[in-house]
């Protein structure tokens, strides 16, 4: 058994008023919050984290009255709820709300693709530069840079990130990558056809030299 877990066991022998309170966000159960209690006269109490196999916090040591029982965890919203001790049933889960987002990971994602993606998250946006050093229009790319691909970013993946105030930033390739096509067999053909068959490859008739036996 854990210090914390001989320590709550410890209280509840001692035959106090206790309280689970149960901690999630919209995934499930949240852990690294702070739970406290504040009564409306005395010292506040502040739960035991879980422990043993257990999810909830612990309130231990209530006395009888009315509680404001306050909940924060980093990355959420700070909330508090009401709770009367001794508790007729226990009291429903405290839901808290994401402050943050994570941010994906971009990297090798077209600089196009990657915009649209941070602008559904609404994370913004405050700098892209090429690998040259020459900085890109945030909201009217150049044409020949939307496929540049994304070679660096900051903040990194993952990280929990402030939607509104994030400082995004990117490095992007020099030149969108070039594009290949297979050139069609022109042999036999007359002019008519291979600027036919030239068209349907995607490709257009240059100079033509005319060779004489």
């Amino acid at each position: 058994m854990s210090a914390i877990g001989a320590l709550y066991d410890a209280v509840l022998a001692l035959g106090t008023n206790s309280v689970d309170i149960t901690v999630q966000d919209a995934s499930g159960p949240v852990a690294g919050a702070t739970v406290v209690a504040v009564p409306a006269a005395g010292a506040p109490v502040q739960a035991v984290g879980p422990h043993g196999g257990k999810v909830a916090y612990t309130l231990t040591a209530l006395a009888p009255g009315a509680w404001n029982v306050h909940v924060s965890a980093p990355g959420y919203a700070a909330t508090s709820i009401a709770l009367t001790v001794p508790a007729t049933q226990p009291p429903p889960p405290v839901t808290l709300t994401r402050t943050t987002v994570a941010m994906p990971d971009l990297l090798g994602m077209a600089v196009s693709v990657a915009l649209g993606l941070l602008a559904t998250g609404n994370i913004q946006v405050d700098q892209i530069l090429d690998v040259t050093g020459e900085a890109l229009s945030k909201t009217a790319l150049p044409a020949d840079k939307a496929d540049a691909k994304v070679l660096f970013q900051f903040p990194l993946p993952g990280a929990q990130v402030t939607a509104a105030s994030a400082k995004t930033r990117l490095v992007v390739s020099a030149e969108s990558e070039a594009t290949t096509t297979v050139v069609p067999s022109l042999v036999g053909m007359n002019y008519t056809q291979l600027v036919k068959a030239l068209n349907t490859a995607g490709l257009k008739l240059g100079t033509v030299k005319y060779l004489s036996k």
